[in-house]
């Protein structure tokens, strides 16, 4: 399960603009999703492989823009199925528990700390920009906190605000302090 545009964008501030292609074009953000894909693809061979491709979850400038529309060649060519759908987080979720309830393993790549709440035995997160893999044992160890507990994980300032628009509860930082949530209802129910 290939969280695609996530990895994508986070790999362009990652990875150096001098990855370019023939023609030039900056294609750093584009070698950040190939490498993590092969790195996982190397673990295991998996039965079915799906990357969620994501446009209007976030504003796309250059020189990210060109690159997100090469996005479905390039993991279509790597062999991944292709969903381009709003809600990236969500459809992750929802695709990961999919494959869970039809007796599958998942490992999730991508770099949002909320997919630690998905991680179980069955399920692994592999964040690309750290190259680790998280299991359970590794999410108590780095969020201090049991996976399926883990929907209090960390959010940025920007999360809280949107947790207020929606009459959320959320507790101030205080300096120098993590802020946690609970962002279970940020994880879709199964298809």
């Amino acid at each position: 399960m290939l969280s695609a545009t996530n990895v994508l964008a986070r790999g362009f501030l990652v990875v150096p603009t001098d990855r370019r292609s023939r023609a030039g074009v900056p294609v750093n953000g584009l070698y950040a999703v190939a490498r993590s894909v092969l790195h996982v693809l190397g673990w295991k061979t998996p039965a079915r492989a799906v990357a969620i491709v994501d446009r209007q979850g976030r504003a796309w400038g250059e020189p990210l823009l060109p690159q997100l529309e090469l996005l479905p060649r390039l993991l279509r060519a790597l062999g991944l199925s292709v969903v381009e759908a709003a809600d990236e987080p969500h459809l992750v979720a929802s695709y990961t528990r999919a494959a869970v309830d039809a007796g599958d393993d998942v490992v999730i790549v991508g770099m949002d700390k909320r997919y630690a709440q998905l991680v179980t035995d069955t399920v692994w997160w592999y964040d690309a920009n750290k190259d680790a893999r998280y299991t359970p044992e590794i999410v108590r160890k780095r969020f201090g906190v049991e996976p399926a507990a883990s929907a209090t994980i960390m959010v940025s300032p920007r999360a809280r605000e949107i947790a207020r628009t929606k009459d959320a509860p959320m507790p101030e930082r205080a300096a120098g302090t993590t802020t946690r949530v609970d962002t279970s209802n940020l994880v879709a129910p199964s298809p």
